[in-house]
């Protein structure tokens, strides 16, 4: 079916659904060994869709894994991820790929080396992977051959080269010695993460949204607040790419929600494997099926909302939006371009998704309480 077709499903299904009130989707509440509740050491949730499991990162107790949506963990790690140190990789999330058995972890660094760790045995054993060079002395003008310096923020893979990888940094304080690297920095690397390349040449965004890496092309979503001399406000959101290699951006026609009405997650940007681009900007879905030439909007439901996109095939995604103060509706998009309205979720929101199982992990963000919950 052509994209086109699954853009006419999308629009019908919630065309169809708006009106009818959504059923509770099925859950069931959870415990732990583990203490979820320590705000020193707050949980990093994952997902790894090689071996199909839900993944848990606690500092202090290790890196746990479960294959039915939260109610069982079972611990991974060999102690080298657990750690009240600055200097492991239990203070990040983790992140999945490029290949089975591959883990990666971005600890809250502050700058300091490593940025990154690396795991060869899905979580069992970690060892640094990035250490980088704060470079003292360096020059006060960035360039494209400056070593990653900053905190990792988020790491992304091209699907379907291994070796292909972008890295979004940014310096989170600002001191006098931080200053020097203030902001977010976009970061590429062809060679499985053995050197990094500053991307440069884009308009200088002070906030990303999101980044698609479909083979061939990158594309980033940001908000700008103040032109280049940092002196006029603009309040500008937009989206850029660029082909692989290549130093010319283009802008894309597309809409962003209005700054005023900002909410979590509420532009995202994604390539499906049939090479349709789309854009969701609050409550409006762009899609193009022309290799961003032009762009068709559709109105969604309005509210909050998360996308939770396949790590792998992109679908089956599932959209939460939420529709008051203590009540998500779940949307499933799946692989065959239908699109689902699956029910409700009552004073819950969703942490992750264990797709191989059609299972959420929820949390009761009133009572932090767990949940696992029925995405069928």
């Amino acid at each position: 079916m052509s994209a086109s077709c699954w853009i006419g499903l999308l629009i019908a299904a919630f065309a169809g659904v708006s009106g009818v009130a959504a059923q509770d989707l099925p859950s069931k509440e959870i415990e732990t060994r583990q203490n979820l509740r320590d705000n020193d050491d707050p949980p990093r949730w994952g997902y790894d869709p090689f071996n199909g499991r839900l993944l848990l990162g606690l500092a202090r107790q290790g890196l746990f894994g479960s294959q039915d949506g939260g109610e069982n963990w079972t611990r991974i790690d060999d102690g080298s991820y657990a750690s009240t140190a600055a200097d492991k990789p239990g203070l990040g999330p983790v992140v999945a790929g490029p290949a089975k058995g591959v883990l990666f972890s971005l600890p809250y660094s502050q700058g300091f080396t490593p940025i990154l760790y690396r795991s060869l045995d899905a979580g069992r054993s970690w060892q640094p992977f990035l250490d980088g060079n704060r470079q003292l002395n360096a020059p006060s003008k960035p360039s494209s051959t400056e070593v990653v310096t900053a905190q990792a923020l988020r790491l992304y893979f091209v699907r379907g080269r291994p070796q292909s990888m972008y890295l979004l940094t940014s310096w989170p304080y600002m001191h006098e010695e931080g200053a020097r690297w203030l902001g977010m920095r976009l970061w590429s690397s062809w060679d499985g993460g053995a050197s990094f390349r500053r991307i440069t040449n884009y308009p200088g965004p002070e906030f990303f949204y999101d980044i698609d890496v479909a083979a061939g092309r990158i594309c980033v979503a940001f908000w700008q607040e103040h032109d280049s001399s940092l002196k006029t406000i603009i309040n500008r959101e937009a989206v850029l790419c660029r082909r692989d290699g290549g130093d010319t951006w283009r802008e894309v026609a597309v809409a962003g929600p209005e700054v005023r009405k900002r909410t979590y997650y509420a532009f995202r940007i994604w390539t499906d494997n049939a090479g349709a681009f789309s854009v969701l900007a609050g409550d409006k879905l762009q899609v193009s099926t022309d290799d961003l030439k032009t762009f068709k909007s559709y109105a969604l439901p309005s509210g909050p909302k998360e996308l939770f996109l396949h790590p792998l095939d992109v679908y089956p995604a599932y959209l939460s939006v939420q529709e008051s103060e203590d009540r998500h509706v779940v949307y499933r998009l799946d692989k065959d371009q239908s699109v689902t309205k699956l029910g409700a979720i009552k004073g819950r929101r969703i942490l992750q998704v264990d797709f191989s199982q059609g299972l959420a992990l929820a949390e009761d963000y009133k009572e932090r309480r767990f949940y696992r919950v029925e995405l069928r």
